[in-house]
C-alpha cells in the first residue's frame, strides 16, 4: 500500500503541475500580482473555522478539567489537524495525537479519547449536512449541471455509505463497542490478541462514551451545530477569493464550491494531502459554475498556501509540546 500511495502522490503532483500549465503560469502570477497585499485577508476565514471547530470539540467533553482552557484546546487541536492534513490516514491520523497531548493538562485518557471520538463523529455528521446543502446550492444557482454520466448517483451512494457508517458508530458509542469489536476480531482472527491485551482500557473508554450519551446527549447536537457553523464559515474563503480576484461568484456558487470540494478532498484520502485530487476537483467545480480554469487553479493555490500555513503552525506546536508518538491504547489503562 505504501508504494500505491507513493505512486498516487506522484500522479497527484503531476496533475497539479498540468493544471498550472493549462491555466498559464504567467496568467497565474499576474492575477496574484494584481491582488497584492489584500491577499492576506484570505487567511482570516479559516481562523474563524478553527475557532468554531475548537468550540465543537470543547462541547464534546463529559468532564473537562479547569487546567484545559479554550486556548490550550485550540492549540492541541491545531497540532493534531496538521497530521490529519498530511498523513494518508482518512483524516484520522491526528486524532490519537490530540488525545495524547491532552494528558499534559491532566485530562484522564478515557475522557480525552472519548471527546476525540465524539467530536470526530459530530464533525462528520456536520460535513454530510453541509455537502447536502452544497448540492442544493449548486442546482439552485442556475440551470447548469455537471455532464458526467452516473456522477450524481455515485455521489449519493457515497453519502449513503457515510450516513450508514456514522449511524453504526453512534449506535456503538451509545451501547458500547468493545465487546462487539472483540467478538468480530476473534471471528476473523485479526487484532484479537492486541485488543484483548488492551481490553481494560477500551472498557474504560466505553464507559466514558456511555456516560456522555446518557448524561450529556444534548451536547452531541450542540457540538454538531458548532462544526456545521465551521463548515459554513469556510464558504467565506471562496467568496472573498471571488471579490479579491475579480471572479463573479454568487453566495450559492461559493457554498457549492466549498461544500463539494470538501467531499472531493475526502475522497482523495489515500494520497497525502489529497494532492492533485483536491486541485482537480476545485477546477472542475469552478468550470461547473461557469468560471475559468485560471480561476480554479488560482483558488486551489490559495487553498494550498493557507493549508501549508496551518500545517506549519501545527507541526511547530507538536515540536513545542514534545510529542513522541506514544501509544494511545497503552495510555488508556493508566
Amino acid at each position: 500500500m505504501s508504494w500505491v500511495k507513493f505512486i498516487l502522490f506522484l500522479a497527484g503532483i503531476g496533475l497539479f503541475a498540468w493544471l498550472i500549465k493549462s491555466a498559464g503560469p504567467r496568467a497565474l502570477f499576474h492575477s496574484f500580482q494584481q491582488v497584492g497585499w489584500p491577499f492576506l485577508f484570505l487567511f482570516l476565514p479559516y481562523l474563524l473555522v478553527y475557532l468554531f471547530d475548537a468550540i465543537g470539540w470543547q462541547v464534546a467533553f463529559h468532564h473537562r478539567p479547569k487546567e484545559l482552557g479554550f486556548v490550550r484546546l485550540f492549540l492541541v487541536r491545531t497540532a493534531g489537524e496538521s497530521l490529519n492534513n498530511t498523513l494518508p490516514s482518512a483524516y484520522l491520523g491526528g486524532e490519537p495525537v490530540k488525545a495524547l497531548l491532552l494528558k499534559r493538562f491532566h485530562v484522564d485518557m478515557a475522557e480525552a479519547a472519548s471527546s476525540v471520538i465524539v467530536a470526530k463523529t459530530t464533525m462528520t455528521i456536520a460535513q454530510i449536512m453541509f455537502i447536502l446543502v452544497g448540492f442544493g446550492a449548486f442546482y439552485l444557482a442556475s440551470e447548469r449541471s455537471i455532464a458526467i454520466p452516473g456522477l450524481l448517483p455515485g455521489i449519493l451512494l457515497l453519502l449513503g455509505i457515510g450516513v450508514f457508517g456514522i449511524g453504526v458508530l453512534v449506535r456503538w458509542q451509545r451501547t458500547g463497542f468493545t465487546r462487539p469489536l472483540m467478538r468480530l476480531a476473534e471471528n476473523i482472527g485479526f487484532l484479537a490478541r492486541k485488543l484483548k491485551r488492551h481490553q481494560k482500557g477500551l472498557l474504560r473508554l466505553d464507559a466514558n462514551l456511555l456516560r456522555f450519551h446518557a448524561e450529556d446527549g444534548g451536547k452531541f447536537w450542540i457540538s454538531t451545530a458548532w462544526f456545521l457553523g465551521g463548515w459554513v464559515i469556510g464558504t467565506l474563503e471562496v467568496y472573498l477569493f471571488g471579490v479579491l480576484f475579480d471572479v463573479p461568484l454568487s453566495i450559492l456558487d461559493a457554498v457549492a464550491i466549498e461544500a463539494l470540494s470538501t467531499m472531493v478532498r475526502t475522497m482523495g484520502f489515500i494520497i497525502p494531502g489529497s494532492v492533485g485530487v483536491q486541485e482537480g476537483g476545485i477546477v472542475l467545480l469552478f468550470l461547473a459554475v461557469g468560471q475559468s480554469t485560471l480561476a480554479g487553479v488560482s483558488f486551489s493555490l490559495v487553498r494550498r498556501v493557507r493549508e501549508l500555513v496551518w500545517i506549519g503552525l501545527g507541526f511547530g506546536l507538536l515540536g513545542w509540546y514534545g510529542w513522541r508518538g506514544h501509544g494511545t491504547l497503552e495510555s488508556l489503562e493508566k
